[in-house]
């Protein structure tokens, strides 16, 4: 799930909206881990008039980024205007628009933060599922700081514990993915211990680097098939 929040800074006048991601930012993510692929940095922030038409703007970011990203910047304005909608841009794509209401006026600064959070919840049933890699490479796209194809998931690793002697094994194994719709996603992964076993959990990788895992325990026998199932929904 995409949560924003837009803060602008008119003078000594304050404005707070909830930032609203488009379906091309929902689909992009799922491109990203599909596919490493379209999803990209944001490289531009406009004011929009009460004519939908696009004004001022800046190309001039500042990125920082730990729990949520935030980005800031500021717009010089040219004209005499109301300001409708504040959008944030990838390139020509549209990643967020926000509905305001305030004034501009010629030479007036505007400071614009837009705050970004990742939030991720699993589906596995009955099993804790913990962020390692998935937010930071994620706001790192956005920042221009890496590439989408770090997103593309290649695979789920299962930690198995063999009953018989207690050795624990990690085992990779390549996923199906399944493209359901533009903002959906699944993923299959399945494998066949020749001991008795106990699963301790399930991590799904980019490359060598885990983006999430879940914490979870199941048990089988030897010859008897364990297989992760998941659903992914890009939302705002």
């Amino acid at each position: 799930m995409i949560e924003s929040e837009l803060k602008v800074k008119v003078g000594d006048a304050d404005v707070k909206a909830s930032n609203s991601p488009t379906t091309t930012l929902l689909k992009h993510i799922i491109d990203a881990l599909y596919s490493g692929t379209n999803l990209n940095e944001i490289t531009k922030i406009v004011l929009v008039d009460n004519n939908n038409v696009e004004r001022d703007y800046t190309t001039s970011l500042t990125f920082t980024s730990d729990s949520t990203l935030t980005v800031k910047g500021t717009i010089t304005c040219t004209a005499s205007y109301t300001v409708t909608k504040v959008r944030t841009y990838s390139g020509s794509n549209l990643y967020f628009e926000t509905s305001v209401n305030f004034s501009v006026s010629v030479g007036v600064s505007v400071e614009i933060t837009v705050t970004i959070t990742l939030n991720f919840t699993g589906s596995i049933p009955a099993g804790a599922v913990y962020l390692r890699n998935l937010r930071t490479f994620f706001y790192n796209v956005l920042r221009n700081a890496a590439e989408a194809s770090v997103l593309n998931i290649t695979s789920v690793i299962f930690r198995i514990v063999n009953l018989e002697t207690y050795e624990i094994y990690d085992i990779p194994v390549t996923p199906v993915k399944t493209r359901v719709s533009d903002t959906q996603m699944t993923l299959t992964a399945s494998y066949t211990p020749n001991y008795d076993w106990g699963l301790y959990s399930v991590k799904v990788a980019a490359g060598s680097a885990e983006l999430y895992e879940y914490s979870t325990f199941a048990d089988g026998g030897r010859g008897v098939k364990v297989t992760y199932t998941d659903t992914i929904t890009s939302s705002g």
